[in-house]
């Protein structure tokens, strides 16, 4: 229909910072248009399978689908098919069950279900569909009547503001007013192209995942079939990928180093990992903490300390994804370690290293050292003597230097096991027992 498509793309990506009509969630980032539609409205699963596909062999990371049709095999395949692509659908706007492609988000993780808040930041109960399809809600105004292009009843200020074709619509215009889950959805896709600007490598599943918890939850604790999680947020969405802000230092000279940082929200937060760098010797892992402050006690920040040290956070959300890192803070002063006031820096590995576990045998925890040359991926996983994994113990990118992992083998039968360990070419095996 008429200007549908421009009001969606407008709620995307309108131009910000020019003092004219509306700015986009997500206005830096590329639009490619697929027309899906005649201007009445109606589409067919073969027309959006067609868009789909197009959009996704020409590069498109997130696909709107402000659109829905009954359940299509053509259009269901068409998002296990492009699962390297992210779709946000709207939910509909009759009141009823969540409308098709929506209702796969169920079964494809990467498609999201939007629900629609109204300008109370309530549930839109006058034309959001629902169900348990739904993931998350996000704005799509007031509504006053089941068809928002109806004269009698038109989208006034309490709907969502954004740009109209300027020909004739009803009255040559640039800008209007309309609501609906289709306005709902683009914030939504807006959310994740703004998350992919900081972090390309994330996944469909990631970015869905992302959303889903740092929304601000409504209705029922939890997830609920009108707002799914919640309702979205799109600065709690981009601190999870873009890590901890306001990093610094929070004490005076003649003091051990004390940090803090901005929290994350705590609904998708695993943990903090706070690395120190002494001297350029490279980033070792001093801390992991769901706190926002931490104390340095192996260094004191003055004026006659000849040592530099760095320090850096990024961190780990629920789903195991981890942030880029924070800014690096730089402080003078001396290090020391607390027995004898003097810092022995250890020479960095010169060779990839994984070391027998110890105690071994053990129960039920026991400790196993590796040491990396260089920055590495590492993976390190268990197995029992027949080759099934039982556990993966390291699977994330490590810096040079030594490192330890715990095994906890309370979950585990006594036996012998062996585990690997892989970073870059390197693949080492060592055996172990655990004996209850």
């Amino acid at each position: 229909m008429k200007g549908h498509g421009t009001h969606v793309t407008g709620i995307i990506a309108a131009k910000a910072n020019n003092n004219y009509g509306v700015a986009g969630l997500a206005n830096g980032c590329k639009i490619l248009v697929v027309k899906i539609s005649p201007n009445n409205g109606a589409t067919t699963a073969a027309w959006m399978r067609a868009g789909m596909d197009y959009a996704a062999e020409n590069g498109a990371r997130v696909v709107n689908i402000s659109q829905g049709l009954p359940a299509s095999s053509t259009v269901e395949n068409g998002i296990d098919h492009n699962d390297q692509v992210l779709f946000v659908a709207g939910a509909g706007n009759n009141i009823g069950s969540v409308k098709y492609p929506a209702a796969y988000s169920s079964s494809y993780s990467n498609m999201i279900a939007v629900s629609a808040t109204d300008h109370n930041d309530e549930f839109a109960t006058l034309y959001s569909n629902y169900g348990p399809e739904i993931n998350v809600s996000a704005p799509g105004g007031h509504g006053k009547t089941l068809d928002p292009f109806d004269n009698r009843y038109p989208p006034g200020p309490d709907d969502i503001y954004s740009t109209f074709p300027n020909y004739s619509y009803g009255g040559t215009t640039n800008f209007g007013y309309n609501w609906g889950t289709s306005m709902s959805t683009p914030i939504v896709s807006a959310i994740a192209g703004l998350m992919l600007s900081k972090n390309p490598n994330l996944t469909p599943l990631q970015i869905r995942s992302t959303i889903e918890h740092t929304v601000e939850d409504k209705g029922a604790t939890g997830r609920g079939d009108y707002y799914g999680y919640g309702r979205v947020n799109a600065y709690y969405a981009l601190l999870a990928v873009v890590g901890p802000q306001n990093f610094r230092t929070t004490n005076p000279n003649n003091s051990n180093v004390s940090l803090a940082w901005d929290p994350i929200p705590a609904s998708a937060l695993q943990h903090y990992e706070l690395e120190r760098n002494i001297n350029g010797w490279g980033w070792t892992l001093i801390a992991t903490t769901t706190s926002t402050s931490f104390s340095d006690n192996q260094f004191q920040r003055n004026n006659i300390g000849n040592d530099v040290v760095q320090y850096r956070i990024r961190s780990k959300t629920v789903d195991n994804l981890y942030s880029l890192y924070s800014n690096i803070l730089n402080v003078s002063g001396t290090s020391y370690w607390q027995q004898d006031k003097k810092l022995t820096i250890q020479q960095l590995p010169s060779e990839f290293v994984l070391s027998q576990n110890h105690p071994n045998p053990f129960n039920p925890s026991t400790t196993i050292n590796y040491q990396l040359p260089e920055n590495s991926y590492v993976n390190i996983k268990v197995f029992d003597m027949i080759g099934r994994e039982v556990a993966t113990l390291v699977d994330e990118y490590k810096t040079v230097g030594y490192h330890t992992v715990q095994v906890d083998g309370s979950e585990l039968s006594s036996g012998v096991y062996f585990y690997k360990m892989v970073a870059g070419k390197f693949v080492s095996a060592r055996k172990f027992s655990l004996t209850k």
